[in-house]
């Protein structure tokens, strides 16, 4: 558990040359908010919007329900 946590850390902090370590901006976030579904229905409902380009999730926050999809710009 301690190896996997080293790694998840190096990948969530950028240290450049010379200056102290920063957080880095994620590539982006979804956030599913469903009541009921089966297990496999996050991956395909996903998988479909990705196959069709219908949406694009980079330096956006995503939130998908069972009504709409709602994204704003990640700042920061």
């Amino acid at each position: 558990a301690k190896k996997w946590r080293n790694e998840v850390q190096k990948m969530h902090i950028c240290r450049p040359k010379g200056k102290s370590p920063t957080r880095s901006k994620p590539q982006g976030v979804v956030y599913l908010r469903w009541k009921e579904f089966t297990p496999d229905f996050p991956a395909d409902y996903l998988h479909e919007i990705f196959e069709a380009g219908q949406i694009q999730f980079a330096g956006l926050f995503t939130v998908i329900d069972e009504n709409q999809i709602r994204q704003r710009k990640i700042v920061g």
